[in-house]
Protein backbone atom coordinates (compact mmCIF):
# COMPACT_ATOMS: atom_id res chain seq x y z
CA UNK A 1 0.00 0.00 0.00
CA UNK A 2 2.48 2.69 0.78
CA UNK A 3 4.71 1.40 -2.45
CA UNK A 4 1.65 2.44 -4.35
CA UNK A 5 0.96 5.85 -2.47
CA UNK A 6 4.64 6.82 -2.74
CA UNK A 7 4.09 5.96 -6.68
CA UNK A 8 1.38 8.33 -6.54
CA UNK A 9 3.10 11.17 -4.89
CA UNK A 10 5.84 11.30 -7.55
CA UNK A 11 4.06 10.77 -10.35
CA UNK A 12 1.03 13.53 -9.41
CA UNK A 13 4.11 16.49 -10.06
CA UNK A 14 5.47 15.09 -13.26
CA UNK A 15 2.31 14.57 -14.31
CA UNK A 16 0.99 18.13 -13.43
CA UNK A 17 4.05 19.65 -15.23
CA UNK A 18 3.33 17.36 -18.67
CA UNK A 19 -0.02 19.08 -18.77
CA UNK A 20 0.80 22.75 -18.07
CA UNK A 21 3.44 22.75 -20.89
CA UNK A 22 0.67 21.07 -23.15
CA UNK A 23 -2.19 23.53 -22.92
CA UNK A 24 0.16 26.25 -23.50
CA UNK A 25 1.14 25.21 -26.45
CA UNK A 26 -1.99 23.38 -27.85
CA UNK A 27 -2.68 25.50 -31.06
CA UNK A 28 0.08 24.39 -32.68
CA UNK A 29 0.63 20.64 -31.19
CA UNK A 30 -2.46 19.35 -32.05
CA UNK A 31 -1.56 18.61 -35.81
CA UNK A 32 1.83 17.07 -34.47
CA UNK A 33 0.43 15.24 -31.48
CA UNK A 34 -0.99 12.67 -33.95
CA UNK A 35 2.30 11.69 -35.77
CA UNK A 36 4.21 12.32 -33.00
CA UNK A 37 1.82 10.37 -30.51
CA UNK A 38 2.76 6.64 -32.14
CA UNK A 39 6.51 7.87 -32.50
CA UNK A 40 6.94 9.04 -28.60
CA UNK A 41 4.29 5.99 -27.30
CA UNK A 42 1.60 8.57 -26.26
CA UNK A 43 -0.67 7.65 -23.92
CA UNK A 44 -3.38 9.37 -22.38
CA UNK A 45 -5.69 8.48 -18.91
CA UNK A 46 -7.86 9.87 -16.81
CA UNK A 47 -6.62 11.15 -13.32
CA UNK A 48 -8.97 12.25 -9.90
CA UNK A 49 -8.50 15.72 -9.49
CA UNK A 50 -8.09 16.06 -5.66
CA UNK A 51 -10.64 17.61 -3.88
CA UNK A 52 -13.91 17.11 -6.43
CA UNK A 53 -15.52 14.05 -7.89
CA UNK A 54 -13.74 15.44 -12.00
CA UNK A 55 -11.00 14.05 -13.46
CA UNK A 56 -8.29 15.50 -16.00
CA UNK A 57 -6.73 13.95 -18.96
CA UNK A 58 -2.93 13.76 -18.21
CA UNK A 59 -1.08 11.95 -21.61
CA UNK A 60 2.61 11.21 -20.84
CA UNK A 61 5.08 9.57 -23.21
CA UNK A 62 7.01 6.26 -22.61
CA UNK A 63 9.99 7.90 -21.77
CA UNK A 64 7.76 10.15 -19.10
CA UNK A 65 6.42 7.12 -17.81
CA UNK A 66 9.96 4.84 -17.72
CA UNK A 67 11.76 8.30 -15.59
CA UNK A 68 8.75 8.15 -13.02
CA UNK A 69 9.13 4.32 -12.50
CA UNK A 70 13.17 4.55 -12.01
CA UNK A 71 12.24 7.84 -9.28
CA UNK A 72 9.63 5.79 -7.83
CA UNK A 73 11.73 2.22 -7.95
CA UNK A 74 15.04 4.61 -6.16
CA UNK A 75 12.96 6.70 -3.79
CA UNK A 76 11.01 2.91 -2.66
CA UNK A 77 15.07 1.69 -2.66
CA UNK A 78 15.98 4.28 -0.67
CA UNK A 79 13.19 3.42 1.83
CA UNK A 80 13.42 0.40 2.23
CA UNK A 81 17.29 0.24 3.03
CA UNK A 82 16.61 2.41 5.71
CA UNK A 83 14.07 0.76 7.54
CA UNK A 84 16.40 -2.53 7.88
CA UNK A 85 17.43 -3.10 11.16
CA UNK A 86 21.25 -2.52 12.18
CA UNK A 87 22.56 -4.83 14.78
CA UNK A 88 25.04 -2.47 17.24
CA UNK A 89 28.28 -3.78 16.93
CA UNK A 90 28.43 -3.25 20.50
CA UNK A 91 25.80 -5.85 21.58
CA UNK A 92 24.30 -3.49 23.48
Amino acid sequence: MTAFRLLGAVLMPLLLVACAGASSTLGGLVSATATSAKKDGLQCQRVPVNGTRMTEKVCTTAAQREASTQVATDAQSELDMGTQQVSDPEGA
